[in-house]
C-alpha cells in the first residue's frame, strides 16, 4: 500500500483537475486504483476530497469563462448559464 501524502493528495488534485479518470489518476499517482475508487465511493478521504476538490476548480474556471462569454453577448453562452442557473436552482430545492 502506499503512503498517502501530502505530495500524492497535491498530485491527485491536479490530476483530477485535469479531468482524468480515477484509473488514470491512480496509474500516474502509482495508487492502487481499486483502492483510490474505493475512497472516492466513501467520499469522506483525503483522497477523495483531493479528487472532488480538482474537478470542482476546473468546473469553477469553466463556468467562470463560460460566464465571461455570456456577459459579452454570446447566445450560445447564454443558453449554457441560463441551464447552469437551472440546475442550480435544482440543488437548491432538493436541499
Amino acid at each position: 500500500m502506499i503512503e498517502i501524502t501530502p505530495k500524492i493528495l497535491a498530485e491527485v488534485e491536479e490530476f483530477a483537475s485535469a479531468l482524468l479518470s480515477p484509473e488514470e489518476v491512480a496509474i500516474i499517482t502509482g495508487i492502487p486504483t481499486e483502492h483510490l475508487e474505493e475512497e472516492l465511493i466513501s467520499g469522506e478521504s483525503d483522497l477523495a476530497k483531493a479528487y472532488l476538490a480538482g474537478v470542482l476548480k476546473t468546473r469553477a474556471k469553466v463556468n467562470a469563462a463560460i460566464i465571461k462569454l455570456a456577459n459579452q453577448g454570446s447566445s450560445p453562452a447564454q443558453a449554457i448559464v441560463m441551464d447552469l442557473i437551472s440546475e442550480e436552482k435544482a440543488k437548491r430545492a432538493i436541499l
